[in-house]
């Protein structure tokens, strides 16, 4: 039981009429589910196996069908539309406006100035004012409107269109005139419940039904004993989530004991942007069994009058990326979220896509971070090509999951999808055309999946097929001022359905749930054994409301249209309050002392009633006290996971992790956790930097000497290295305006970084480059570690200097302490022979003044850095040694203690903070510093990671 009090007499009353067979009308499809629903318990109980259906109508039901009768009969030959249908002939009103044109307003806004002119309309025809737009209106937006709706109703008599809005009106005007008479959903005696205040339209179908000699029999919930009806205050809106959901809990189980079976209501006034902490606070204390990640959430205690909008749900965004993938390219992400998607394709290939995912598509370097289709299948086979060359043979397989290949194929041999492979071919075609290619797009990905659905999702997929079909209703509708054959390009299909999708709410599953969550205009001749308020503010009870802005405010204060004035608000408000308290014998309002924007009032409608004020402890028992659990002693005897390789490429990136924290190098390097990588619009700073890398090394390779480079005039200078950076670019896709204007700009900073780097090396005394890129193999305690050094000097006056190249900032005391920030070059230091290494230090390639050397060097003038350090190279590689060789003794055993060296820097951007699961209120984040370079390491050997 949903929405009906069980102890009703007038619930009996109805349950017996509905025995008889009699008709029974309520104002929505959610109250005639509920009487559906006690009617079928009520056969149940008297043991019945097998009975009729209970003749129960809500009311845009019962009326669409007197009208289907009256199509049938001929007495009605106007089409009935539809609101996408009203939609699309009010959007067409709209653009055919010499006013609205000259504002060249956008396509979404031209729909959405559509659903305001609808609701409008709609609401002028509910009080019978159509006829005095015109004349009442006084603002320029008035006047617009009102030449609108006289162009639409024009158009819809023109062409035999029935909206909506004069559904009831037109019944009203068959009931005048004898048609309704002997009608098959038109008894004798009409019984309506909870029909205590219908619209002026309804009345007035009402009193027509009643001249024509129908008896009407309104049934509302009998008045309930008070028992409790009060409101209290709590500390914050938090607090009153916690204690909305302790008390229903408090309240169901006190009933359940009594043998009861009780309904209870939650009302929020800001459900929408509520509604995720409140699921969130329901399940952990009406049901924390349902915190599990698996569980299904489609039969819960609680129940959501309405739920989220269709086209945010994955089951069915998933089918809309998949028609869009087939107009152009889609983002990277998208991509990456459709092959993990659980509603495509099998389950059992899932694993190889997540890989494919993080190893192939994340890391393609993409100008634009998009693929089409081809794209994405070319970029596949080009990773198949290196899986097969790579040596050792990988344990992990990346691979797309068949149904890529099959919605390609599909495109391919299909005739009605092969248009979308060849847009050049791509041809204008009807609604319903374009409506049954979403639906072959979805079959030919495996749409929903191989997997059982849940209710919720089976609807999903049921509300879907509604708005397809919805949408192909269009071609039934004819342009005021056009024809019926009037066809449309797939991105203007795909939009409006996508429109459509976004309007319309999830409905929530049928479901015998004890709670509903509702909002307050949903309260009106509702009855509950117990209902809790919150947010009872003087802000959000009597909600804000205000004029339509499309209507005359006097037009709308004369008709006592919704929101005309604050004292229809209150009058609404206060008769809704009126009808709670008589019908509901539980009844709590609650608001908060304060929230973010400061102290709030309790709603003056609260006093007004005399309803006394209960502090929290009357309400709800005190917590029970957790239990603390026990510790148990296990004896860990699990093998840790084997190293990724024999030998270990990355070593310097190995020992940053282990550094920063034992737990997060575990699970990167030996768990494999990394978070996958996001793409952005043109190269990342890591791109950008590698670029300037590999310039520098095969610039270095010819030229070898400063003597060299000092023979080399400006102009010969800047050609060698013109020629050098093309030959990196050339790579790049530039398909587009952008990506080519991207690359121009990228090629320019290069260049010029690069001129003024190879300056700043002029001023340096006679050097010669020995080795670039050079591969060593170092034993570090138990570890094999295989790095990569960027450049090896030989210095004149003998020994060698170790360079690696950086264009972020980089500075000698982050190799400092135990657990060094940037051990790389400390472990270089490592492979120099005792003596030799004379320098060891960064070469910043920045531009400007920010273009510098920083390091250690063991004489001052070896190197002329802004700031001379000098240190014994032999005695701190000796320092080096010992706080490296530990690192890797601690990796190698799996110390993966949860040991973060800064909280504030380590964790502000850790990707394990899920598996660590160290609490998140001390962490303080903090954009200046992090673990990891994001301005541009051009460290080869940290590219390279720990994968071979």
């Amino acid at each position: 039981m949903a929405e009906v009090h069980l102890r009703d007499s007038s619930l009996h009353e109805i349950l017996n009429l509905l025995d008889a067979r009699e008709l029974v009308i309520t104002p929505s499809a959610r109250s005639a589910q509920a009487l559906r629903r006690a009617f079928d318990e009520r056969q149940r109980a008297a043991g019945l196996r097998a009975w009729e259906p209970a003749r129960v109508l809500a009311w845009p039901q019962w009326t669409a069908a007197l009208l289907s009768e009256l199509v049938v009969a001929g007495a009605e030959d106007r089409l009935p539309l539809s609101r996408p249908q009203e939609l699309a002939l009010w959007t067409e009103v709209i653009s055919a406006d010499e006013e609205a044109s000259n504002l060249a307003l956008s396509t979404d806004s031209i729909a959405d100035l559509a659903e305001l002119a609808q609701s409008a309309f709609a609401l002028a025809a509910d009080h019978g004012v159509l006829d005095q737009i015109r004349p009442s209106a006084t603002s320029r937006d008035e006047r617009s409107f009102a030449r609108w709706a006289e162009l639409f109703r024009r158009g819809c008599t023109r062409r035999a269109y029935l909206p909506a809005a004069l559904l009831n009106r037109a019944l009203a005007e068959h009931a005048q005139a004898g048609a309704l008479k002997n009608h098959p959903q038109l008894p004798g005696t009409l019984h309506l419940f909870d029909l205590a205040n219908p619209s002026p339209s309804q009345q007035l179908l009402l009193d027509a039904l009643t001249q024509l000699g129908i008896t009407l029999h309104h049934h509302n919930p009998t008045a309930a004993e008070p028992q409790l009806q009060a409101w209290t205050v709590c500390p914050s809106e938090r607090d009153e989530l916690d204690l909305a959901a302790r008390w229903l809990r408090d309240f169901l189980e006190s009933a359940a004991r009594d043998g009861r079976s009780p309904t209870a209501a939650l009302i929020v006034p800001s459900l929408d942007t509520e509604r995720v902490a409140l699921e969130a606070v329901l399940r952990s204390t009406l049901a924390p069994e349902l915190n599990a990640i698996a569980a299904d959430l489609s039969s819960t205690p609680w129940s959501f009058s309405t739920g989220a909008p269709l086209a945010s749900l994955p089951l069915i965004s998933c089918v809309l990326d998949l028609a869009r993938w087939t107009l152009g390219a889609l983002p990277v992400a998208s991509i990456g979220s459709l092959l993990l998607s659980p509603y495509l394709g099998l389950t059992a290939e899932r694993d190889a896509a997540a890989v494919f995912d993080f190893e192939v598509l994340r890391s393609a370097q993409l100008l634009e971070p998009e693929l089409t289709l081809h794209n994405l299948l070319e970029l596949a086979r080009s990773a198949e090509r290196k899986l097969q060359k790579h040596t050792p043979p990988r344990t992990t397989h990346a691979a797309l999951p068949s149904w890529v290949n099959a919605l390609h194929d599909a495109l391919r041999r299909e005739p009605q999808l092969f248009d979308l492979l060849q847009h050049d071919r791509l041809r204008p075609r009807t609604y319903a055309e374009w409506m049954e290619v979403v639906r072959a797009i979805a079959h030919a990905a495996g749409w929903p999946g191989d997997r059982v659905l849940t209710a919720t999702e089976f609807a999903a997929t049921r509300a879907l097929d509604a708005a397809l079909d919805s949408i192909a209703t269009l071609d039934a509708v004819a342009a005021i001022s056009g024809d019926r054959t009037k066809r449309v390009s797939f991105a203007t299909a795909l939009h409006t359905l996508e429109r459509q999708l976004r309007r319309t709410q999830q409905q929530p599953v049928a479901s015998n749930a004890l709670v509903e969550v509702l909002t307050p205009n949903e309260l009106e001749g509702r009855a509950f054994d117990a209902v809790i308020f919150l947010h009872a503010t003087d802000a959000n009870w009597p909600a804000a409301t205000r004029p339509h802005p499309l209507l005359s405010r006097t037009l709308q204060r004369e008709a006592a249209m919704p929101g005309a004035t604050p004292d229809f608000a209150l009058a609404k408000a206060r008769a809704t309050m009126a009808a709670l308290l008589a019908h509901t014998p539980h009844v709590l309002f609650t608001c908060a002392k304060e929230n973010a924007d400061g102290h709030l009032r309790p709603s003056p409608l609260l006093t007004s009633f005399h309803l006394p004020e209960h502090e929290l402890t009357d309400l709800i028992a005190p917590a029970a006290p957790i239990a603390p659990i026990p510790l148990l002693d296990t004896i860990d005897a699990m093998e840790l996971p084997a190293l990724p390789d024999a030998t270990l490429r990355g070593g310097s990136h190995l020992l940053k992790l282990q550094a920063a924290c034992g737990f997060l190098a575990f699970a990167e390097l030996r768990l494999g956790a990394a978070a996958p990588e996001t793409r952005e619009a043109g190269l990342d700073p890591r791109e950008r930097g590698n670029l300037m890398h590999h310039v520098l090394e095969a610039f270095w390779r010819e030229v070898q000497t400063r003597d060299a480079l000092e023979a080399f005039s400006p102009a010969e200078r800047t050609g060698i290295l013109e020629t050098l950076i093309d030959d990196e670019l050339k790579h790049l896709s530039t398909e587009s305006g952008w990506s080519e204007a991207y690359v121009d700009l990228v090629r320019a900073r290069t260049l010029r970084v690069l001129e003024a780097w190879l300056e700043h090396e002029l001023k340096r005394g006679p050097f010669t480059v020995l080795e670039i890129e050079t591969q060593r193999e170092l034993q570090l305690g138990p570890l094999k570690l295989n790095v990569r050094m960027d450049r090896i000097e030989a210095l004149p006056e003998g020994g060698i200097a170790y360079v690696d190249y950086k264009t972020g900032k980089a500075d000698a005391k982050a190799w400092d302490g135990d657990r060094p920030d940037e051990p790389q070059l400390p472990l270089y230091a490592l492979l120099a022979e005792p003596g030799k290494l004379r320098a060891l230090l960064y070469a910043n390639v920045r531009a400007g003044k920010d273009a510098a050397w920083s390091g250690l060097q063991t004489e001052e003038d070896i190197f002329p850095m802004k700031r001379k350090r000098v240190a014994d190279l032999a005695t701190r590689t000796e320092e080096w040694r010992d706080v490296l060789t530990h690192l890797a003794e601690d990796f190698h055993a799996g110390r993966a203690h949860v040991d973060p060296k800064a909280v504030n820097i380590n964790c502000a951007r850790c990707a394990q903070r899920l598996l660590c699961r160290r609490d998140a209120a001390a962490l303080r984040a903090s954009d200046d510093n992090g673990l990891f370079d994001n301005d541009g390491d051009m460290d080869g050997d940290f590219e390279g990671g720990m994968n071979a």
